[in-house]
């Protein structure tokens, strides 16, 4: 057997044995919701509502270009900014039913649809697997509302080659992916 035939059944076994699975869906579409009329999307940090996590250290991420990407292709025009305003307290609660003062006072000034992302379970399991679940709010701060609320999750492992310690942060970008796909596309 040559070279080239043992790369290539050892490069099948890999694609064979590693593995991911992924879920996206939306909970949540206010019935005001026109997705149409969104001009601008600001995505502001990612925040960790894991049962661990400390009040200090609840932004995950502080410049969450990725999820603009994300968003964009739902054809949205978003941006990103790292100011959380009220956010940096969670609502008692809950963001499901954030009161309409906590949603205005959002993001940065001026922005009116604001793009929350959180992190309810993110964890490294054995030596190649990692596991990720995440909520998206888009929240309306003119009017205070939840306009939409999804869900995404991503699973992914490696039965061949340890992935180490970046299973989950792999899970997690792509538990991301999984959730804009559920947010409503705009047609233009």
């Amino acid at each position: 057997m040559s070279i080239k035939n043992v790369i290539s059944v050892w490069l099948l076994g890999v694609v064979i044995c590693s593995g991911c699975a992924g879920t996206s869906t939306q909970l949540y579409v206010n019935p005001g919701f026109d997705p149409q009329a969104v001009s601008l999307i600001t995505v502001i940090p990612v925040v960790d509502q894991r049962e661990h996590a400390k009040i200090g250290s609840r932004v995950i991420s502080k410049s969450p270009k990725w999820i603009k990407k994300n968003i964009q292709r739902r054809k949205y025009v978003s941006i990103t900014s790292d100011i959380l305003g009220s956010a940096l307290v969670l609502p008692e609660s809950g963001l499901d039913s954030a009161e309409a003062e906590w949603i205005r006072g959002l993001g940065p000034d001026g922005s009116n649809y604001v793009f929350l992302v959180s992190v309810q379970k993110l964890k490294h399991v054995g030596i190649s697997s990692g596991r990720a679940e995440i909520f998206g709010y888009l929240f309306d701060k003119e009017s205070g509302e939840l306009m939409w609320k999804g869900f995404g999750s991503r699973r992914e492992w490696n039965q061949v080659i340890p992935s180490g310690f970046w299973a989950h942060r792999t899970a997690y970008a792509m538990a991301i992916g999984e959730l804009t796909k559920a947010l409503p596309k705009k047609t233009q």
